[in-house]
């Protein structure tokens, strides 16, 4: 990352005003993050986070709390971007745990992220609520961060280099 954008949040924003229904939202690499795309389904009430490095897909209950609808975060960028408001910097760190093995079913994740995750591995995502998580020291965990209107969201994947031995395990 050179000097110039450091301290920035870069995103890139595909919003369905017409409808409603999803809103994508690219993510290069952010800090020690990983480059990634959210999609918020609000039909299926799912959010899609894919893996633009690691090629899978992984999948969570929309938190409506935190994810503005189309609308709201389509005027919310716009008036930042006129200068009405000042982005929330606030980070809400939540710490993830993929579940396997990876899903088959589509049907469950909703159109939006069944269309952008077929054909890569696509999980489940569990919360962790404990605060102590044993993994071994070169155990790296991946962070996928994002800004949908209320802060600076950070989803820590704790077992990802678990997920990625299951799949070398699993593949023929």
């Amino acid at each position: 990352q050179d000097d110039k954008n450091a301290g920035f949040f870069q995103e890139e924003f595909d919003i369905d005003l017409e409808n409603e229904n999803y809103e994508k939202i690219n993510v290069p690499d952010f800090r020690d993050g990983r480059r990634g795309r959210f999609i918020h389904d609000f039909n299926s009430n799912k959010t899609g986070i894919i893996d633009l490095d690691g090629h899978r897909c992984f999948v969570m209950p929309l938190n409506r709390k935190s994810v503005l609808p189309p609308r709201s975060l389509f005027d919310l960028i716009r008036k930042m971007w006129d200068g009405y408001y000042e982005v929330d910097t606030d980070v809400v760190r939540e710490t993830m745990r993929v579940v396997t093995p990876a899903i088959t079913d589509y049907k469950t994740v909703g159109y939006y992220i069944s269309r952008e995750c077929k054909g890569v591995p696509t999980y489940m995502l569990e919360r962790v609520f404990t605060s102590v998580y044993k993994r071994s020291v070169d155990d790296k965990s991946a962070t996928f961060s994002m800004f949908a209107g209320t802060g600076i969201h950070e989803y820590n994947f704790v077992n990802l280099q678990e997920v990625i031995a299951w799949e070398a395990e699993s593949s023929p």
